[in-house]
């Protein structure tokens, strides 16, 4: 046997297990630099700790089958004694190669003979050999790839610290992890930068990233990161209600919470005074912690309580005393209706095609499709929202979004403008000069950023979900009043009345039981009130939004693809859960992109939802008829097993959203799965190519949807053993409209 491994990346723990699995075989480590570009000029390692020799090498020497080309910066063969990079061809080039997931395009160049795998080594060709360039450490860490550096902005301006510093390093129990070293903005709460950072990073694919708060970060001689002091542990952490050092629990209570976190965060040791946060926590995991303290200790505990004190020590207070109050403090939520008097349009609309139009949440799995749309229906200018430190690297993340969903246009790039700003600061992020310019310059405003979290309170919301909202509709009154376009939720309604008409203003109700349902009914509600200041305005309210209709691609880390994912491997499912309404990602933004466009539309609201009602049962009949053998329970007999099961599976993918199946119980609450009578008439009137073109029978998207779920490897191909159980039920499609927000 021979073991091919990646000469940076292998552990010693990992070089551990390979001699564990495999004593006898020969350990080949390929030199590969960057990770994704394999070098294929091998040696023979029999130390698992040795490691390459940097500095100019030949490369003649490489395995059989392999075929070596310079490459210029046009992709062309290099000239001999030219300098240029290293390429590889032939029988050890991979098939095809993965970056978080899905395929790198990238990574290859085509030629007629197969495809090359192109490296970053420098290189140059000699008359006898070719000979290439391995980088020293220090400037290795001096010279990364861009998408490191990228996540580092994104990091610094999205979690809203001075600066933070990303490193891959090993980590105390001999395995590679990426950490994440950050200086904290003044009068922030620890626990809540912590949460923000350690979400940010797992959706960036990075979940296991620890968190570290230092004073500063260190500079070397240019003002530039000191990388390699991170590395040496040079510079003091930063922890948050210091106690002594390993400091062990000091009764039953701290000893059922160290247990509980040591199974969640995968470590034995953890000082009752560490941050939640800085052991790798972030906010599904914080649920599943929750719950299980609730279980165990039978003392109530929210996520309140948790980022104001992320400590073993101060939640082993918080449950002596009591835990928290059922439910927290409600918000009162029309208290929060507050928009300022100075808001108010200037002058009066004019009516017009859009030639210039602002958008806020570009990057995100909508707002994507809507910069792509909005590209396609009209000839305008399109100025999105972004993150990033300056213009050009918020275009560049702009067009990485388009192309990682296949939506770029090379013929769309001139009228796409990037916005540097963010939602969490005041005007948007942007200065006062900047903020009156782009008032000046806009005719039309879409606003789809938000901060979508099912598990934060209201008040971690309210910065992101209501004050940029405040701030959108004052850069719409100002200078001359633009249309405001605002995407909401089906979430906001209330799901026990009658009837659910397409009114723009919904009262105040008791069903509005999360933080982020309550966020965006406030959101809601200042739209409402610029709108009786003469702003013309409309709110979509979008049901459960899934992937594309034709190329399956979604968001796999949302409620719905974890729970299908949960169900084919667990092998087991509630049955006759009721109905859902879901809408492919490509048909929601054309039909908010189609009303938005009817002069109509304004001053009026459209349920941007599907008017077939789909049966959950069909879902399960889809997951069985790929194979996957599912035995069907009553949902509380399914969620009861599933919560046993899952204490010994924390890493299952419905472990962390326990919590939030149990409020979507239909048992307890019998308008969970109802088909609701929400009116789609606007939607109908004024959407209806879209709705023509898009909607399709629920089986063609859901097998578009598992092709993904398997070509990308987020679903494991069935057991060969698997046999289908005997259905308990038809699958159903009913028309009607409407369903529980995604």
């Amino acid at each position: 046997d021979r073991w091919l491994v990646d000469a940076v990346s292998l552990s010693p723990c990992g070089a551990r297990r390979l001699r564990e699995l495999a004593p006898r075989a020969t350990v080949v480590r390929e030199l590969r630099w960057p990770a994704h570009s394999l070098v294929h000029a091998a040696s023979v390692v029999e130390d698992a700790d040795a490691r390459p020799a940097a500095g100019a090498s030949p490369v003649d020497g490489a395995l059989p089958g392999t075929a070596l080309q310079m490459i210029d910066r046009h992709q062309h063969p290099a000239a001999v004694d030219a300098r240029g990079r290293l390429a590889f061809g032939g029988c050890t080039v991979a098939d095809r190669l993965l970056r978080q997931g899905l395929p790198d395009h990238g990574a290859c160049l085509a030629a007629a003979v197969g495809a090359w795998l192109a490296s970053d080594l420098p290189a140059w060709r000699a008359e006898t050999a070719c000979h290439a360039e391995l980088p020293h450490a220090a400037s290795a860490l001096a010279r990364r790839p861009h998408w490191l550096h990228a996540m580092e902005r994104s990091l610094s301006t999205e979690a809203g610290v001075t600066e933070a510093a990303v490193v891959e390093r090993l980590s105390q129990r001999g395995e590679w992890e990426t950490a994440v070293f950050f200086a904290a903005a003044q009068g922030e709460a620890p626990g809540v930068l912590k949460a923000r950072l350690a979400a940010l990073c797992a959706a960036d694919g990075a979940a296991d990233a620890a968190v570290v708060e230092v004073v500063a970060l260190p500079r070397g001689a240019r003002a530039e990161i000191d990388r390699p002091a991170l590395l040496r542990g040079e510079v003091p952490e930063i922890r948050r209600e210091t106690g002594a050092l390993d400091e062990a629990p000091r009764d039953e209570v701290e000893a059922a919470l160290h247990a509980i976190w040591s199974g969640l965060l995968k470590r034995e040791r953890i000082d009752i005074e560490e941050d939640f946060f800085d052991l790798g926590g972030q906010s599904l995991l914080a649920s599943v912690m929750l719950y299980q303290v609730e279980e165990k200790l039978a003392v109530p505990l929210d996520m309140e309580t948790l980022l104001a004190s992320p400590t073993i020590a101060a939640l082993a207070r918080a449950v002596r005393a009591g835990g928290s109050a059922a439910g927290g403090v409600a918000p009162d939520l029309a208290a929060r209706v507050v928009l300022p008097e100075d808001i108010v349009p200037a002058g009066t609309w004019q009516a017009g095609a859009p030639q210039e139009i602002f958008l806020t949440g570009a990057t995100g799995f909508l707002g994507v499709h809507l910069l792509a749309d909005l590209l396609q229906a009209t000839p305008a200018r399109v100025h999105c929202l972004v993150r990033a430190p300056d213009a050009a690297a918020g275009a560049q993340r702009l067009a990485d979004a388009l192309r990682s969903h296949g939506l770029w246009r090379a013929e769309h790039a001139a009228r796409i403008v990037a916005v540097p700003g963010e939602l969490d600061r005041p005007l948007l992020g942007l200065a006062e000069e900047a903020f009156a310019a782009l008032a000046e310059r806009i005719d039309a405003i879409y606003h789809n950023g938000a901060m979508v979290n099912f598990i934060y309170p209201y008040h971690s919301l309210e910065r992101v979900n209501v004050l940029a909202t405040q701030d959108v509709l004052r850069l719409a009154c100002l200078h001359h009043a633009k249309p405001v376009h605002y995407v909401s939720t089906v979430g906001v309604l209330d799901r026990g009345a009658p009837a659910i008409p397409e009114v723009l203003d919904i009262a105040l109700h008791d069903r509005l039981m999360g933080g982020y349902e309550q966020s965006k009914w406030v959101a809601e509600q200042l739209v409402c009130l610029a709108a009786r200041r003469g702003l013309p305005v409309s709110i979509y309210r979008p049901s459960r939004i899934v992937g594309h209709s034709r190329t399956g691609r979604m968001n796999t880390d949302d409620l719905f693809c974890r729970l299908i994912k949960g169900i084919a491997l667990f092998g087991k499912a509630p049955v006759d859960t009721g109905y859902d309404n879901m809408l492919p990602v490509d048909v929601a933004s054309r039909a908010i992109v189609e009303a938005s466009l009817n002069p109509e539309v304004h001053g009026h609201a459209v349920h941007v939802v599907n008017p077939q009602w789909n049966s959950m049962n069909a879902l399960l009949d889809a997951i069985e008829a790929r194979g996957h053998a599912i035995e069907r329970l009553g949902y509380e007999p399914w969620l009861e097993q599933l919560a046993r099961h899952v204490r010994q599976a924390p890493d299952h993918p419905l472990a962390m959203l326990i919590p939030v199946l149990r409020k979507l119980n239909p048992v307890a609450d019998p308008t969970v799965g109802q088909r609701l009578p929400i009116a789609h008439d606007h939607l109908a009137r004024w959407a209806p190519q879209a709705l023509a073109q898009g909607l399709r029978p629920v089986e063609e998207w859901l097998a578009a949807y598992f092709a993904y779920f398997e070509a990308s490897g987020y679903l494991p191909a069935p057991a060969a053993s698997a046999v289908p159980v005997t259905r308990a039920s038809p699958s159903v499609l009913v028309s009607e409209a409407e369903a529980e927000a995604g």
